[in-house]
């Protein structure tokens, strides 16, 4: 038997073989697809022999790759007649969308790269069983600038610059090409609103029942060749891994076949997250909704999984980044890794409507309708009665959204719609009622939603149910939700607010910490005043204030995580952390292994667009920015955190929005109240 040492020689060199051998033929299968005149071409037609890419390869052993006699190309240079593009423009021909009817396109082959685009329309039934196999193109729409024409059935159709370079790189697939393609552009009708209205409905069973959903991601140059032949490089790596039953990759498994993160491979895969295609909103459900992915990028394209996985390998090992990507890159990898983690928990049926809604905030939307709109696949369960108008303003789409959702989910998330909602989170202009979220003004620099804020969820309303019922039409008559409450007092005390902005995610952390320094002063102020003169109702009130600040979270129990430490004394946390900001350090990075760090970072996200507060029955908590004084705090019939409400007449208030309130998030103050005898009507406008 040999001995370990000449396994792991034996090893060592199967896996760099392996790996290198990846790359000669990634090299040869490339070399078909460079021919800068023709469709689908070598090179070879200009009589100077195929065009070659070289394997990139590790180790002492430099490969190379050709192919022995190749066939050459007799393909013409020149085209003797260009294809005319019609006079006649295209018009569309009604659709059926009621009965579940779509277009279809089918893309035509062309000789010359620079043959215009020429696809036909089809009409099929959805559910129809002999349907046609189809895919689904999911791209970024790009600027609204029409000036490409192709030619759609005979005649000639605009389309803008960003989908005519999709429906090319289409045309130049050569690994997977179904012979029909769903394009929404071209497919839908997008001047007729009524067909708009009723087609985004079908979007859900679209791109659900499509054999693959063709992921676009731009234009590339051919020397992103390096990239593709990387990704192939991490698979092999990786599978020989899994196969020898080795599963940690340490650098002496670097070694044996991947390149180092200073190559410059590396930093032109940083760039694939430069595509504008991971910021758009409307991918979410393309992708989510897919059965298979594939991805193009420029002449290349790849299956979902190989990206996946040299995207988490590589961030898996950020320890070993020669440089930082620049930051529309890290935004690109940031969107890319919340696209996978959607995908996953709709999958596993964990994501509700939402909580999707919350994640997808900061993803880019040409109109804020798109905010659900673009969603709605996901949002609504198949063949939804929801009725949308898609010429409505942004503030009567967010209406009859949440008018909706009251009357069609279930209490979890009636419930849970009104942390989305209140003054304190708006945007957009026009009639909106205070107790509709607003879903253009949700941002990662905006306030945190308490009951997401830990992993333990928040119970302040025990086991009480949401009496939440829309009335009012939203626009010519005030509209209003009926709800149950017991109040917690008066706001009678409340810290100023910050200069600039308080703690935004996307600022530099001397901006974070000096403005949560200068925050934190005001309201220990506040606190210490109402201490002094026998205000609070709790037996240890510093230990009250140290807790508020990180709304209760320690990272204990239930709300452990993985990549947390806990904070077993929250007193000295607090003191140790004021201390470490006092130095007047921002520049250092926190490096989250101990007490002090984690309390630093909870309280920045705690407190971030929030108010200190005090209470005339002695409750101290933070409040939305716009608190203002006199306005109360309510605990709401099934809602797990408390509210500012600001009173307008009788029983009708204002939602000002969510609040943490130190002694009842885990309905200490509602628990021995007979539901719903002990608790006050109100009416939310």
């Amino acid at each position: 038997m040999a001995s370990s040492t000449s396994e792991m020689n034996l090893n060592s060199g199967m896996f760099l073989d392996g790996v290198n051998i990846t790359s000669q033929l990634i090299a040869i299968s490339v070399s078909l697809i460079t021919c800068p005149i023709h469709e689908r071409c070598n090179g070879s037609c200009s009589g100077r022999g195929p065009i070659k890419f070289q394997p990139l390869s590790v180790g002492d052993v430099k490969f190379s790759a050709t192919v022995k006699d190749p066939p050459k190309s007799n393909l013409p240079l020149e085209q003797e007649e260009q294809i005319p593009i019609p006079s006649d423009s295209f018009e569309y021909s009604p659709v059926d969308s009621e009965a579940g009817e779509i277009r279809l396109l089918h893309v035509r082959e062309a000789i010359f790269l620079s043959d215009p685009v020429v696809l036909d329309l089809v009409k099929v039934k959805l559910d129809h069983p002999d349907r046609p196999k189809y895919a689904a193109l999911s791209y970024h729409w790009g600027a609204p600038t029409f000036d490409r024409t192709i030619i759609c059935d005979g005649r000639a159709l605009q389309v803008n610059a960003s989908l005519h370079g999709a429906l090319r790189r289409h045309r130049q697939d050569q690994l997977e090409r179904p012979e029909f393609l769903w394009v929404d552009a071209i497919c839908i009708n997008q001047n007729d609103e009524d067909e708009l209205n009723l087609q985004l409905l079908l979007m859900r069973d679209i791109y659900s029942s499509a054999e693959v959903v063709f992921a676009d991601l731009g234009d590339a140059p051919l020397q992103w060749y390096f990239c593709y032949d990387l990704m192939y490089r991490i698979k092999t790596f990786l599978d020989l891994i899994k196969n020898q039953g080795q599963l940690a990759i340490d650098s002496s498994n670097i070694e044996r076949g991947i390149l180092p993160f200073d190559h410059g491979a590396w930093l032109e895969y940083y760039n694939l997250f430069s595509s504008l295609w991971f910021g758009r909103t409307w991918i979410i459900q393309e992708v989510v909704l897919a059965r298979k992915i594939r991805c193009r990028h420029g002449r290349f394209n790849f299956d979902w999984d190989l990206f996946v996985r040299s995207f988490t390998f590589m961030q898996h090992r950020m320890s070993q980044w020669v440089a930082l990507p620049r930051q529309e890159q890290q935004v690109g990898m940031l969107n890319f890794y919340r696209i996978l983690q959607i995908r996953h928990d709709f999958n596993s049926g964990r994501l509700t409507p939402l909580q999707l809604l919350w994640r997808t905030r900061d993803c880019q939307v040409s109109n804020p309708r798109d905010k659900v709109i673009a969603l709605l696949g996901l949002l609504l369960p198949g063949r939804s009665t929801f009725q949308l108008d898609y010429k409505w303003p942004p503030a009567k789409l967010f209406y009859h959204f949440a008018a909706y959702v009251l009357k069609s989910f279930s209490f979890k998330e009636r419930a849970s719609m009104l942390s989305y909602a209140g003054l304190h989170r708006r945007a957009i202009e026009g009639k909106l009622p205070s107790w509709v979220p607003d879903w253009h003004a949700q941002s990662a620099a905006g306030p945190a939603v308490f009951a997401t804020i830990r992993e333990k969820p928040f119970a302040a309303a025990a086991d009480s149910l949401p009496v939440m019922y829309a009335l009012g039409d939203g626009e010519e008559r005030d509209s209003f939700i009926t709800q149950t409450s017991v109040g917690m007092g008066s706001v009678t005390d409340i810290s100023s607010t910050c200069e600039g902005e308080v703690a935004t995610d996307g600022a530099p952390a001397i901006d974070q910490r000096s403005q949560w320094l200068k925050w934190h002063e005001n309201a220990l102020g506040v606190f210490s005043h109402s201490a002094a003169g026998g205000k609070l109702r709790y037996d240890n009130p510093e230990e009250a204030f140290c807790r508020t600040l990180l709304v209760d979270d320690l990272y204990t129990g239930d709300n452990a995580t993985a990549a947390s430490v806990p904070i077993h004394d929250p007193c000295e946390a607090h003191a140790a952390a004021i201390a470490s900001l006092s130095t007047g350090d921002f520049g250092s990075a926190l490096k989250m292994n101990n007490s002090t760090d984690m309390y630093i970072v909870q309280a920045l996200t705690a407190c971030r667009r929030r108010r200190f507060a005090v209470t005339d029955k002695g409750y101290i908590g933070l409040v939305p920015e716009c608190t203002e004084l006199g306005d109360g705090v309510y605990i709401l019939g099934g809602v797990s955190v408390p509210f500012v409400l600001r009173h307008r007449e009788k029983v009708n208030f204002t939602l000002v929005g969510d609040a943490y309130i130190h002694g009842v998030m885990d309905g200490e103050a509602v628990r021995d109240l007979k539901f719903p005898d002990s608790w006050q009507p109100i009416m939310i406008y």
